[in-house]
């Protein structure tokens, strides 16, 4: 019974359908009364064996469950992309949505005689956290565009050159991808459309 209850008592460690069964067994166990005594001519003890053989039963059939350490990691690695659009390219977190509702196809009730099924998938959405595109940055951007703007919205305080400056930078604000993957010569190419903004 103690085997039994140790079952019980760690379901996160035994699939659903062993814990149940264990549970299940102990309940049958408990039908037996107390204090029986025994012996081969013991008319109870027929109700002992069998108490006994079918506990023995349930943990010949008990199956841990698989290891779901890195596969919980890498759902952790998705939400994290998914939470935080900003830092990443649109393509990146789509493709973190998907990885997210493939992962929840993916029984969590798994036995350890499926853990090479479970790293298969694990494998599987591991690679999208690998090929995530972080987003170039583009803090000043916003800043910069607000004030080029009151300049082309006042234009009697300020030269016709500098409007026309203005709005041409602007323009080119407005032309720039606000989805360019982080590297040298993106963040160049805004840093640049920042800059002109900030010049005008």
């Amino acid at each position: 019974k103690d085997a039994l209850q140790e079952i019980v008592d760690n379901p996160d460690d035994y699939t659903s359908a062993s814990v149940e069964a264990a549970q299940k067994a102990l309940d049958e166990a408990d039908k037996v009364p107390a204090g029986l005594p025994v012996g081969k001519d013991n008319v109870y003890q027929d109700m002992i064996d069998n108490a006994t053989d079918a506990m023995n039963q349930v943990l010949d059939s008990i199956e841990k469950k698989a290891d779901y350490t890195e596969f919980d990691k890498v759902v952790d690695e998705l939400e994290n992309i998914v939470n935080n659009p900003d830092k990443f390219t649109d393509e990146t977190v789509q493709a973190a949505k998907d990885a997210l509702n493939d992962a929840e196809d993916i029984s969590k009730d798994l036995p350890e005689s499926a853990q090479d099924q479970l790293n298969e998938a694990t494998s599987q959405l591991q690679k999208v956290v690998d090929a995530a595109k972080e987003k170039a940055d583009y803090s000043g951007l916003d800043e910069a565009i607000k004030e080029a703007e009151k300049i082309v919205n006042n234009p009697d305080d300020y030269t016709e050159e500098s409007v026309k400056n203005a709005q041409d930078a602007l323009d080119a604000a407005e032309a720039l991808n606000k989805d360019l993957e982080k590297n040298d010569e993106n963040q160049a190419i805004i840093d640049g459309v920042i800059q002109d903004l900030v010049d005008s």
